[in-house]
This record gives structure tokens, C-alpha cells and sequence, in this order.
């Protein structure tokens, strides 16, 4: 079976349509990817180090942890700086947009209504209308005319060479002029529009260097390459189109500044990578990749699956956070307030009851049998509940202690009989108990009425979280309990 597996692989690859660059692509792109993730470990507002680090890690589909994101996120302040919310608001949404996060939702602001002042983003110039329009159209965001507004000023713009410049006057600009075709990508089946591309791709071919590369502000430098091959990809153009080829194409005057590593140079006299320079090139490479392999494009970001920012904001760094916010999602936890979870506070006998009821969707309760438990408190039905379904008991025979905290012992006991509860063998051998000898040097020490629980929550994973030493009566905090409850929904 495995020799013919591969027989079949190796046909595919020999037949495969795929250009023979699109494996060369993906490397370089894993390998810048993985540069920036390494070399941005705290991902700010900026354009360096910020939003198009976060905006190329995401188009990009590198294995990013999920915290690197919800960091950025919660890192972003809008309107904070000098620059108007209508020049840097493109770049936030774009990178939000990436990530799953509503731009028309963040924190409280809609980050696209400065974009609907088009008076005032044109007066700063084409560049400005161009990504307005993108970040507009990155999600289909609803306007009323403003985009017709941008494409009508962009369109007008237009110098007598097709290109396009900063000021719409002097030389045309290769960076601005591919910029502005990456916003008119989504509207070539218009004629006026078709036109105005057609020139502009004749204008970029024209001032296009013998070694692949273009000349702005003076300097030859990767930016502009990674520029035009963003603008080619988003227009379903490949780099091995004759009008940009000259005696090398656009990719091998990419890699003239390549360090090597991941990392690019800005200009290739350079010794070392340019953090900019790596990050354009990192999003070029995966609008070049995207187009390669016939995914979405590298600003069409409507198939993106959404996700909230955080619930709570003292979970970030938590081991424990995608287990808190799953639970918290299903309506299982609850935080101390709307904003905080309270990780490392301590679980009292009563939010035990009520998390472990909710999880397991116990509806049946029995009669009260504690006197310090009344049916105005809160968690009078969870008590009842948790107690008739065997999984608490009582301190004694007529007292429940609610407020009590819960031990590590206690709460593998608790577990356990959740656990048996729900269905699961939550029997223990010897075998059992010795590899919990094992793995926690302080085992002699749990309780003789908790071993058996202790060993059955190793043994299933639910206390995985603890090595070493297990510290039976220390007390459980809110983010371990919420990590065991999340492991015991899944046996």
C-alpha cells in the first residue's frame, strides 16, 4: 500500500499544474514567516514591528500561536498618535481583519467611519484613497458611495504615463503606483477601470530595471519589488508574464535581498535585515503564494473566521486561557466581573458546585440537606444538584461549608466522581497509583481517601497541568479548576 501511495504522489507532482516557483514560494515564505514571528515577540501598533508583521503572519497561514494575536490586539490603542485616525486606521483594520477580530467593533470604536470622510483622506492623496479603498473592500464593509468616491479620485489621479505619485504630479512613483493597482484589483471587469490598469501595468513594465527590480526616491530597493508582485498577484497576473521579465523577473530580484534567513535587506549594499523591508516582503510573498495555490487573495478577507478579543483581559498570559475562554463561551464560568477572570484566585466549594453542573448539564437536584445553604443563595440548585448527582459532599451531615476553599485533593476527588458521573471508568489499579508515585514525589502525602482520585486524574489527563509535586492541600485556583473541568468534557 505505501509503495504505491507514493508512486501516486510522485505522478501528482509530476503532472501538477502548479508553476514550478509555487514550492520555491512557500519555503521563502515559511522561512520569512517564521523571521518575523521570532524577531516581533511583542507585536505593537506601528508600521514596523505591529500591524503588517500581525497582517503577514496571518495571510501568510504560518503556525502562529493564537496568544501572539490576542496580544497584538489587546496592545492596540487607535487614535493614540500624531498621525489622523483616517491615515492609520487602513493599517489597523487590515491586520484585525487578518486575525478574525470586527474592525467595526473594536474596543468600542468603528475604525472604518474615518475612512467615510473621503474629503479628508484625499486631501493627503492617492496613496491615502488607495488604501482606504483597500481596507474598505478587504471585508466588504458596507459604504454609502464612499468607494465610488475613492475610485472616481483615484482614476483622476492618473499621470500621463498611467503611473501614479504621491502628489499626482511629477514622475510616476512604483510603489505608489502599485499600491493603487492592489486597490483597483476588484474592479478590472469595469472598462474605465481595465483601462486605467492596462496603462498602469505598461508604465511599471517601462520603469521596470534589467535586473528585475525599480528605482524609487532615488533607491533601488526590495520594497518596490515586493510592492509590484502584491499588485500582480492581486491581479491574477503571474511573474512569469513577459512584460516583467526582463533579464531576471520580479521573485529573483526579490531574493537579490534576501539575507538568507528569512530576514531582507532594504537595499541589496546593505549587511543587514530591515524590519520594514522583511515585513513587505513577507506580505508580498503571501499575496504571491495565495495566487500560486488559487486561495483567496491577499486583501479579500471575507471568508475569515471571526473571533471575539479577549473576554477577559487578566487571562492573557495565563497557560490556562483557551480553556477559561471556551468554558466562558459555553456559559460554564463565569469571571469576578465583565473584564476579569481572577486566575489565580481561589474556587470556593459553591463555584464548584455551580461550574461542574453547568458543564455536565445536571438538571435534576435533591432535597437540601445543609443548613448553611438557603434557597435565596445563588447557588442553592447547583449545591443540590452537584450533592444528588454524588459528586460533593458535605463537610458534615448538616453543613456544607459554600465558602469554603477547595484543595488539590479535593478537587481530584470532586473530579473524579464527576467524571464516574458522566459516564467514565474512573476506576484505579495498582498500576495506577504507582505511576503516580512516580510522578509526583510528594504523592506520599495526598490523603489515603484521595490517592485513588489523584491517580485517576493523571491517569486521564485531568491534573496533567501538575508535575513533579502534586501539593495536595494547597488550594485549587480558578484557571486550574476551569483547565480539569475543560479536560473532563473531553474523555
Amino acid at each position: 500500500m505505501k509503495k504505491i501511495l507514493s508512486a501516486a504522489v510522485i505522478l501528482s507532482l509530476l503532472f501538477s499544474s502548479i508553476p514550478a516557483s509555487a514550492s520555491k514560494t512557500g519555503d521563502e515564505l515559511r522561512k520569512t514567516a517564521q523571521y518575523v514571528y521570532e524577531n516581533t515577540p511583542e507585536p505593537v501598533s506601528g508600521s514596523v514591528g505591529g500591524e503588517w508583521a500581525v497582517f503577514g503572519l496571518a495571510r501568510s497561514e504560518y503556525d502562529v500561536d493564537s496568544s501572539y494575536f490576542l496580544k497584538y490586539a489587546e496592545n492596540l490603542q487607535t487614535g493614540s498618535g500624531s498621525t489622523p485616525e483616517y491615515l492609520e486606521n487602513p493599517r489597523y483594520i487590515l491586520a484585525l481583519t487578518a486575525i478574525g477580530m470586527n474592525a467595526a467593533d473594536f474596543k468600542g470604536k468603528n475604525l472604518y467611519t474615518p475612512l467615510l470622510d473621503t474629503e479628508k483622506v484625499t486631501s493627503f492623496g492617492v496613496n491615502a484613497a488607495a488604501w482606504a479603498l483597500i481596507a474598505l473592500d478587504c471585508e466588504n464593509y458596507k459604504t454609502n458611495g464612499e468607494k465610488e468616491k475613492y475610485i472616481e479620485f483615484i482614476l483622476n489621479s492618473a499621470l500621463d504615463d498611467g503611473g501614479f505619485s504621491y502628489t499626482s504630479e511629477g514622475a510616476a512613483d512604483a510603489d505608489v503606483t502599485a499600491v493603487v493597482l492592489q486597490s483597483l484589483s476588484p474592479y478590472t471587469e469595469r472598462s474605465n477601470v481595465k483601462e486605467a490598469v492596462n496603462k498602469a501595468l505598461s508604465c511599471l513594465s517601462d520603469k521596470q530595471e534589467t535586473d528585475g527590480g525599480f528605482v524609487s526616491w532615488g533607491v533601488k530597493s526590495a520594497e518596490s519589488t515586493a510592492q509590484v508582485i502584491t499588485a500582480l498577484s492581486s491581479l491574477n497576473i503571474p511573474l512569469s508574464d513577459e512584460r516583467f521579465v526582463k533579464d531576471k523577473n520580479l521573485y529573483d530580484n526579490l531574493m537579490q535581498f534576501s539575507c538568507g534567513n528569512g530576514g531582507f535587506k532594504h537595499v541589496v549594499s546593505d549587511e543587514t535585515a530591515n524590519a520594514m523591508t522583511t515585513e513587505q516582503a513577507l506580505y508580498a510573498l503571501s499575496a504571491l503564494e495565495r495566487a500560486e495555490n488559487g486561495k483567496s487573495k491577499l486583501y479579500d478577507m471575507s471568508a475569515v473566521a471571526k473571533i471575539r478579543a479577549p473576554r477577559f483581559s487578566d487571562i492573557l498570559n495565563s497557560p490556562y486561557r483557551s480553556a477559561i475562554e471556551i468554558l466562558a463561551e459555553k456559559g460554564v464560568i463565569n469571571g469576578v466581573s465583565d473584564t476579569e477572570f481572577n486566575p489565580h484566585g481561589n474556587v470556593t466549594r459553591a463555584e464548584y458546585a455551580a461550574m461542574v453542573v453547568r458543564a455536565l448539564g445536571i438538571e435534576k437536584t435533591a432535597e437540601n440537606s445543609f443548613a448553611d445553604v438557603s434557597e435565596n443563595d445563588w447557588f442553592y440548585k447547583s449545591v443540590c444538584a452537584a450533592y444528588g448527582a454524588g459528586i460533593i459532599n458535605g463537610v458534615s451531615d448538616a453543613e456544607f461549608n459554600p465558602y469554603g476553599k477547595i484543595t488539590r485533593e479535593q478537587s481530584a476527588a470532586m473530579t473524579a466522581r464527576a467524571a464516574e458521573y458522566a459516564g467514565a471508568d474512573a476506576g484505579t489499579t495498582a498500576d495506577d497509583i504507582t505511576r503516580a508515585e512516580k510522578e509526583y514525589s510528594d504523592f506520599n502525602s495526598v490523603s489515603e481517601w484521595a490517592k485513588a482520585p489523584v491517580s485517576f486524574c493523571l491517569k486521564s489527563k485531568i491534573t496533567a497541568f501538575i508535575t513533579g509535586e502534586f501539593i495536595p492541600q494547597r488550594d485549587t485556583t480558578r484557571e486550574e479548576t476551569a483547565q480539569m473541568i475543560y479536560t473532563l468534557l473531553s474523555l
